[in-house]
């Protein structure tokens, strides 16, 4: 991906891909916007019939996740795979630090586009 939008201007960095049960595919990916803040962003592949998906597709209303109070605005990346919970909802974690500690935020979805820790 190309880091074309405010929200990714600064970089596009790690993230991690989930295949969903009807065939479709996700990415969550760390973008670091234009005031060097990590966020997580969503894309979607512009086609599943590429077998290395090379093209994607931006959620126009990235970004999906920001820092939440008392994560410093450099800290919040690296998301995970999400897996389906017994609940019926995706779970994926994010990286983070609090002082020196590395940490993993939890946060639950239906959508990908809502999160709620």
């Amino acid at each position: 991906m190309v880091a074309d939008q405010w929200y990714d201007s600064n970089g596009v960095w790690t993230g991690s891909a989930t295949l969903l049960p009807d065939g479709q595919v996700i990415m969550l990916y760390t973008g670091s916007t234009n005031e060097s803040v990590q966020v997580q962003n969503l894309a979607y592949p512009a086609d599943l019939n590429d077998p290395l998906l090379v093209d994607w597709i931006k959620y126009p209303s990235n970004p999906v996740l920001v820092p939440p109070p008392g994560i410093l605005p450099k800290d919040f990346r690296d998301p995970t795979t999400a897996w389906l919970t017994s609940e019926g909802k995706w779970r994926i974690t994010i990286g983070s630090k609090l002082n020196k500690t590395g940490i993993a935020l939890v946060y639950d979805t239906v959508d990908f586009k809502t999160y709620e820790r």
